[in-house]
């Protein structure tokens, strides 16, 4: 008699585990899919959202021969005709690609002009990932937001927000210490500025190689409003301790300016026509060739043959000295900060800029 064998078929475990590395493969992809698509929607509403701000603006103007002073997101816009449109805020999440966290939309108006800011975070046929601006199409703009530029912080946005982003196409961190904040009490361009409390606040981002200015051209430059010149008080800085100075950038008193390199044996340092508590000045550090120059209101007021270091350790802060340690905390208002590298912007004296970069 024969016997009938009976043949049961079934799954080996390396099919199994064949099986599910294909899966995982597969979801994986899809994940990644809905990702991407999900930052090309949120960049499709960004540039939908600026023509739309732009138009609105335009139509504003046309009616009223001027733009408005004020542009802030969740505002209702606009001039009471039927028109009125509410300032869009940034979509959720902001860190799409290289766009930094907690980046808003940037809104800067004046009378006579505006510049509106956004981040992409992919490219989009042929608009490339990064920072764009919007400008109208006659208007005079300062032209230093460029490949030069290594950091642009506006200082602008609505009164009492903590969150500061770098507008230049690198996209700095900027880490806030102790609530700096904008603040409405004083301004040049769109109603706000950075409020330092000259006690406890700071902003400080990482080191790069953008930050080693040891050797080339190179220009820092700001706007400054302070509270008071009674003690010394740095606009920005890349030091440790406030002692080891790669370079640091001081006002001392009412009348004298200074750099600090080299820890503290290399300094040039300048009078100054007396500077007064709550007036702004336009500060400019460069250095062209082989010479570091500082000038004040578009003056210069000295010059000198110094060697810049370079730590690679140290943090570059804003409104203090000492990254680990700070202290030397400026007190007062901060507008338009830049850093420049591979240019000397100004080699002559030169009348300060009238816009935002």
């Amino acid at each position: 008699m024969r016997t009938r064998k009976s043949s049961a078929f079934g799954f080996t475990l390396i099919e199994i585990l064949v099986v599910t590395i294909i899966i995982a493969v597969l979801l994986t992809l899809v994940i990644a899919g809905i990702r991407f698509a999900r930052i090309q929607a949120r960049d499709s509403k960004r540039m939908t959202d600026v023509k739309q701000v732009q138009a609105a603006l335009e139509l504003y103007f046309n009616r009223n021969n001027s733009y408005p002073s004020m542009l802030v997101a969740g505002q209702l816009f606009g001039d009471g005709s039927g028109d009125d449109v509410m300032v869009p805020y940034n979509p959720k999440p902001s860190n799409d690609g290289i766009c930094a966290s907690g980046a808003e939309y940037i809104y800067i108006t004046s009378s006579v002009g505006y510049l509106l800011g956004y981040c992409l975070g992919m490219n989009s046929g042929v608009v490339s990932a990064g920072n764009h601006y919007v400008t109208p199409v006659n208007q005079a703009v300062e032209s230093g937001n460029d490949s030069y530029t290594k950091l642009l912080v506006h200082m602008h946005g609505a009164s009492g927000n903590t969150t500061f982003i770098d507008s230049s196409s690198v996209g700095n961190v900027l880490t806030n210490y102790n609530s700096v904040a904008y603040s409405s009490a004083q301004s040049l361009y769109n109603g706000t500025s950075g409020k330092f409390n000259g006690t406890n606040q700071y902003l400080r981002l990482p080191y790069s190689s953008n930050f080693n200015l040891s050797s080339g051209d190179w220009t820092i430059d700001a706007w400054f409003n302070s509270n008071s010149f009674a003690s010394s008080q740095a606009i920005i800085s890349k030091d440790k301790n406030g002692l080891n100075y790669d370079w640091s950038l001081l006002l001392l008193n009412t009348t004298t300016i200074a750099l600090y390199t080299a820890g503290t044996s290399q300094n040039l340092t300048v009078t100054v026509p007396a500077m007064v508590p709550g007036q702004w000045y336009h500060l400019a550090y460069i250095r062209s060739g082989t010479s570091d120059y500082i000038y004040l209101n578009g003056v210069s007021y000295g010059s000198k043959v110094m060697s810049i270091t370079n730590n690679s350790q140290d943090y570059i802060t804003i409104g203090c000295n000492g990254w680990n340690n700070p202290n030397t905390f400026f007190n007062g208002y901060i507008d338009e900060l830049r850093v420049s590298k591979g240019i000397a912007r100004w080699t002559a004296n030169f009348t300060p800029p009238s816009l935002p970069y």
